[in-house]
Formats: C-alpha cells, sequence, structure tokens
C-alpha cells in the first residue's frame, strides 16, 4: 500500500507543482579568470538611488578593471543609456578602449544605442545571468566598499563628492588584497605618491617580476582557498539540467504567502556555462534559481506566464537608503 501511494503521490501533477518538491541548491563557485594584462575586461554598475544625497549624487555609476583592480566613480541624477554613454566615453577617452564590458541586465545596458556604442568599439559585452549579481562580483565587491564610504562620510558630515576624491585616492595607491599590488602600479606602471611619502611610510613598490610572472599563479592560489571556503559553506553541488529537460524557477524576491515561489516549467535549451542554462524564455539562469521538473508537469502546464500578481523584481535592485 505504501509503495502504491509514493508511485501515485509521484505521478500526481498537482502533488509535483507544491513548493516542497521543489528543490534548489547552491552551485559551486566558478572563479572569474584573471586576464592576462590590464584594460582587458571590466565591469560597469549603477548604485543608487539614495535618498540622502544631492540631486546630483542621486545615483553612481562605477566601474572596475578585473586585472588591476582599478575604480572609477561617477556621480549622476539619472540613469540612461545616454549618461552611461557619456561616463565611459570620458574614461575610455583616458585609459583606451577594454577588451570586454561586464554589466547586468539593467535597461541602460541593453539598450541598441549602448550596443551600437560598444560595437562601434569593437568591445565584447558580457551580460549577467538573471537575478544572480554574485556573475559580476568583481564591481559588486567594489559597490560595497563604495557604500561603506559613503556612510562614512554621513557620519563624519562630509560632502560625498570631495570626499570620495580622497578615498578613490587611497583605494588606488593602495596594495589589493587578492593581487598584492596596488590598482595604480598595475595600471600605470608606477605607484601613486601620497600623504604616506612625506613620512616614509609607503609600501615598497612591487616587482617587475610579481607582476608579469607570479601574479596570475598568486590570484590564481587565493581564488581556489575563497572557493573552498565557499563550496564548503554553501553545500555547493553541481546541478544537471541536461537540454531538453524542463525546470522550474525559483521567483526572486518576495511572494505573498499561499502563492506558489516558482513559475511555470520551461525547457532548458543550451547550457551557457558550468552553472547557467538558456531557458525557453530566451533567458540566461543560473543553476542556484532552478528545480528539475517532470515532463509531465510540462506537459500539463502550457503556460508559462507569471501571475500578475507575482511579477519579477527590476533588473536591478536599488540598495537601501543610506542613513541621513
Amino acid at each position: 500500500m505504501d509503495v502504491d501511494v509514493e508511485a501515485a503521490v509521484k505521478s500526481c501533477t498537482t502533488c509535483s507543482q507544491h513548493d516542497k518538491t521543489a528543490i534548489t541548491r547552491a552551485a559551486p563557485l566558478q572563479p572569474v579568470p584573471f586576464p592576462s594584462t590590464a584594460w582587458e575586461k571590466v565591469a560597469i554598475d549603477i548604485v543608487g538611488p539614495f535618498n540622502s544625497g544631492s540631486a546630483d549624487c542621486r545615483y553612481a555609476i562605477t566601474l572596475i578593471d578585473y586585472y588591476s583592480k582599478w575604480p572609477e566613480v561617477a556621480f549622476i541624477s539619472n540613469v540612461t543609456t545616454a549618461t552611461v554613454i557619456s561616463f565611459l566615453s570620458a574614461v575610455f577617452s583616458r585609459e583606451g578602449n577594454p577588451l570586454e564590458l561586464v554589466t547586468d541586465n539593467g535597461s541602460c545596458f541593453v539598450s541598441a544605442e549602448f550596443e551600437d556604442f560598444l560595437a562601434a568599439r569593437d568591445i565584447t559585452h558580457c551580460r549577467s545571468s538573471n537575478y544572480y549579481p554574485q556573475s559580476n562580483c568583481e564591481i559588486e565587491r567594489w559597490n560595497r566598499v563604495f557604500v561603506n564610504c559613503l556612510q562614512t562620510a554621513d557620519i563624519q558630515g562630509q560632502p560625498w563628492l570631495p570626499y570620495v576624491t580622497d578615498f578613490l585616492l587611497a583605494y588606488r595607491a593602495t596594495p589589493h588584497a587578492i593581487t598584492s599590488v596596488s590598482p595604480a602600479e598595475l595600471l600605470h606602471g608606477r605607484p601613486f605618491r601620497t600623504k604616506l611619502n612625506i613620512k616614509n611610510l609607503a609600501p615598497p613598490r612591487a616587482s617587475s617580476q610579481m607582476k608579469c610572472g607570479t601574479l596570475s599563479n598568486i590570484v590564481a592560489r587565493r581564488q581556489a582557498k575563497i572557493k573552498q571556503y565557499t563550496d564548503k559553506r554553501r553545500a555547493a553541488q553541481t546541478a544537471n539540467f541536461p537540454c531538453g529537460s524542463y525546470v522550474r524557477i525559483r521567483k526572486p524576491g518576495f511572494v505573498k504567502k499561499g502563492r506558489s515561489k516558482f513559475i511555470q516549467p520551461l525547457q532548458v535549451l543550451a547550457q551557457k556555462g558550468p552553472s547557467t542554462c538558456k531557458l525557453s524564455d530566451g533567458k540566461v539562469w543560473n543553476d542556484i534559481h532552478l528545480s528539475s521538473a517532470s515532463p509531465a508537469i510540462a506537459a500539463e502546464t502550457h503556460d508559462s506566464s507569471v501571475q500578475p500578481d507575482e511579477v519579477y523584481l527590476p533588473s536591478f535592485a536599488p540598495l537601501p537608503s543610506l542613513p541621513a
């Protein structure tokens, strides 16, 4: 009897659509390959809105180089494609055009105007998977440092613009925790002269052997250590969603009580990476959002759209407001 009941429940499409049957697992961390040279791969993001900032500091555009960890910041009053292009044009006029630009799926980054801007400069556009900011980890980590800087300025009662300018000087001149070399040395080949030089407290300049020969090995070892720790803490497991199979996506954000936390099944069209899949909705999703679904459920539930009261979050969620 128990075996028959278990078989009946497993074959029941209604039971299979309950949230308790959907299981998502953290995917193993995939370290980003370290670029071979400076300004080869950069990432950009939008931070904000800031409720405590002035009208011209409502948002901030942030950019960072994957190799040197060199950051760029510009405050803006509104987020448009034209504003982002103006910022990138100013940065590229100083540092040159990179080979690859990493962004999220914000509206200002997916417009035809933005794609034309990158195509004219022969820049490859790489977009992170939906609702998985960890795939653009370099810029997200810098954003956390940047927001902490703004909070410190508020606590000390300092205006943002001059405070951030001084902070950028200190950050660019400080040896990075991953590379052990300052961003200024890796990008421009020379250390910055700061107030520490007056007291003869400036760190020694990194040798060319460090920058050219062993830097990638140092970064690889530290990435492996971070991966081992993170995978163990998250109990990460490699998912197996072969092409042609069906999966259910866990809805990001808040879901009302009594509503399903997963949408109707979608078909896996292709494997885009070790932990990412392209689904029949045309989007690329990280495995952390996916749960296997039986073909029987997919055959019975043809509508894969989200209900009106269960909409997705916007492409980028605003950060919490800074203290006034």
